[in-house]
């Protein structure tokens, strides 16, 4: 499944990140609490961190990385360290040659955090965000990374719906809207995209859907807040607008806090197009549908 919309999208001309399976990652931080939750949050996603402790063991870790042809994809990057600090880290991997090329994100406290357009870097401001800083490693590599057309394999692999649903994709971030909107449609789906609860409110009174994708972080109005102002309409109404919570994180207790809220179901980023299909296929109205068989259990687009 990942194979064939990569192609599929590739072909339309539209850049892609690079998958974050296995994707190895370079944590930089001294706090070992910090690391571990980073280490957390990456490997939820699929990816392959490494975690160490300053910015000389940095350095070390990326060339070792490189002369043994598994260099890293990308290194998180704490701003404030004992002795080296980020931003002099940042500039030691840009002077060396075997690892200038490495994708950086730096995480920098408020009142420390500068721009880091200089040293080729997006700077995240902390307290990090589960959802900010997995959009925000999914922009950098699609800013720099693109995945060429390349021929298709055989026919799509993900047949057609006998009963398409109209849906409605609270999406703020536009490479996780865009898959979303593809994975959806390949299925046969109707897709309308919005990117903030607001937005979502007025979509909602212009026309009917059948299952809203509701992402719970979103600027000028969240996914909870949005949920909440449905289900305040819908107590005049009696009806009940089926909506699926789609968030970044996979920590405990979201899943819980979701339903919570009044949402019916929660689905976790990276999306699994076999549990994207049948989460929205069962909530919608009509016939019930037979799985999407095609779309194998584990296959993640991000």
């Amino acid at each position: 499944m990942r194979l064939d919309l990569a192609a599929e999208l590739a072909d339309e001309g539209t850049p892609l990140p690079v998958s974050l399976q296995e994707l190895p990652v370079l944590v930089v931080d001294d706090n070992a609490t910090n690391r571990r939750v980073l280490v957390e949050m990456l490997s939820s996603w699929g990816m392959r961190p490494t975690a160490v402790d300053s910015g000389p063991a940095a350095l070390a870790a990326l060339e070792n990385a490189a002369r043994e042809a598994h260099p890293f994809a990308l290194v998180l990057l704490d701003g404030r360290m004992p002795d080296m600090d980020g931003y002099q880290t940042a500039e030691a991997i840009r002077a060396t040659a075997a690892v200038a090329g490495v994708h950086i994100v730096m995480l920098s406290s408020s009142g420390a955090a500068r721009d880091g357009a200089d040293l080729g870097m997006r700077v995240l401001t902390k307290p990090v965000k589960q959802s900010d800083l997995f959009n925000i490693i999914l922009t950098t590599l699609r800013d720099v990374l693109t995945v060429h057309p390349r021929p298709r394999m055989g026919p799509p692999m993900v047949t057609p719906t006998r009963h398409p649903c109209r849906v409605l994709l609270a999406e703020d971030n536009p490479i996780n809207q865009t898959l979303a909107t593809r994975l959806l449609e390949k299925r046969g789906h109707h897709v309308t995209a919005v990117e903030n609860g607001r937005e979502v409110l007025a979509a909602l009174a212009r026309e009917k859907f059948d299952v809203v994708l509701m992402d719970v972080q979103m600027p000028e109005m969240d996914g909870f807040g949005a949920t909440a102002a449905i289900r305040a309409a819908e107590e005049a109404t009696g009806m009940r607008q089926p909506i699926i919570a789609l968030t970044a994180s996979a920590m405990k207790g979201d899943r819980e806090r979701c339903l919570e809220a009044g949402m019916d179901a929660y689905l976790c980023k990276p999306l699994n197009a076999r549990e994207l299909y049948e989460t929205v296929e069962s909530l919608a109205p009509g016939p019930p549908q037979a799985p999407p068989s095609e779309a194998p259990t584990g296959e993640r687009v991000t």
